[in-house]
C-alpha cells in the first residue's frame, strides 16, 4: 500500500480542489492504485462520499436559500431568453421550437 506522506498530501490537494473528481481518476493522477487511494481517502483523510440526492438536507437554512434564489433566476433568465428569440425575426425555425416547449 503506497500510504506515503506524499501520497495523502497529493490526494488531499487534488480533494481540496476538486471535490467531484472520482477515485479511479484521482489513482490515475496520483499513479497509485485504486484500492490505495481509497484506502487513504477512506480512512486516513476521513473523506465521505455523499449522493447527491442527500446533499440538500445537509445544507443550512442560508444555503437552501441561497440555492433557491439561484435557481429562481435562472428560470427567470431561461424564460427572458425564450422570450427574446421568439421575437426575434431571424431563425424562424429556432422559434417554432420554442413555442412547443
Amino acid at each position: 500500500m503506497c500510504k506515503t506522506d506524499r501520497n495523502m498530501g497529493q490526494l488531499k490537494e487534488l480533494v481540496l480542489k476538486n471535490r467531484r473528481l472520482t477515485a479511479h481518476k484521482t489513482a490515475d493522477m496520483v499513479r497509485i492504485s485504486y484500492g490505495s487511494v481509497h484506502s487513504i481517502l477512506k480512512d486516513s483523510l476521513k473523506v465521505l462520499q455523499i449522493a447527491a440526492k442527500f446533499m440538500y438536507s445537509l445544507l443550512t437554512e442560508e444555503q437552501k436559500e441561497n440555492l433557491i434564489h439561484k435557481h429562481q433566476k435562472v428560470q427567470e433568465n431561461k424564460e427572458r431568453d425564450q422570450e427574446l428569440a421568439c421575437n426575434f425575426p431571424l431563425f424562424p425555425k429556432f422559434k417554432v421550437a420554442l413555442k412547443r416547449r
